[in-house]
């Protein structure tokens, strides 16, 4: 195996069930070498991987708690089911940027250039540092996280837009060991959000034909397409 040490954790909730046969069919089609998949869910079972099932929901946090308590890896990759990967993934490059963690150099490195790091590492043009004073230093889009790190920056009162913006600010604790992919040609490339607001973005519905998958889009209560951003 190649993460002994990594687990993929898809935060989600039964809610969004929807969305998990695009997540799954995305990660057998263009990574299939990832880590080890958990799936975050109220009572339901979701089609790949490990169902964390944690009953009645208790929110974004409380349910990210627990289920970090869960996974049995010092490490984690942290996406959500809306995520949708669409071009395949440099298999390379994660077991590359997993070992700047495992030698204690990071805590974060962030997948998705969004937004980008502050400025490039000398010895790794892939990668960069994204300042202590950054906004959206903890964004929540797909990134490896030292498990400790990120239950240290949970608020079991915060949302997750909330948890961005005010853990952005607490994360300065780890002062240079929060990195960004300079590029999207070095990180993850996927659907950036297939769900804004609780309604699809436009770019779900370009995936699902591109990929020809069948989704039902009516099972989200709301319905209405918004823009890609």
């Amino acid at each position: 195996m190649s993460y002994p040490n990594l687990s993929l954790l898809v935060s989600s909730y039964d809610k969004y069930s929807v969305c998990w046969e695009p997540f799954c069919h995305g990660l057998k089609k263009y990574w299939p070498e990832h880590p080890r998949l958990y799936f975050i869910t109220n009572h339901r079972e979701a089609p790949s991987g490990t169902s964390l099932k944690l009953g009645d929901d208790q929110g974004w946090a409380e349910n990210l708690i627990q289920a970090l308590e869960m996974i049995p890896t010092d490490y984690v990759l942290y996406a959500q089911e809306d995520y949708w990967i669409k071009s395949p993934v440099n298999n390379q490059n994660i077991i590359d940027y997993l070992g700047y963690l495992e030698r204690d150099s990071a805590d974060y490195i962030r997948l998705y250039p969004a937004p980008g790091p502050g400025s490039q590492l000398e010895s790794d043009e892939r990668l960069g540092i994204i300042a202590a004073n950054a906004e959206y230093r903890t964004s929540l889009q797909m990134a490896l996280w030292r498990k400790g790190s990120l239950h240290s920056l949970i608020n079991p009162e915060e949302s997750p837009w909330q948890f961005e913006v005010n853990s952005s600010k607490r994360s300065q604790l780890y002062q240079d060991r929060f990195w960004c992919v300079t590029k999207h040609q070095h990180g993850i490339d996927y659907v950036f959000t297939a769900i804004v607001n609780g309604y699809w973005n436009e770019a779900a519905r370009v995936y699902v034909d591109s990929e020809d998958i069948l989704l039902y889009f009516s099972k989200l209560p709301k319905k209405r397409f918004t823009e890609c951003s």
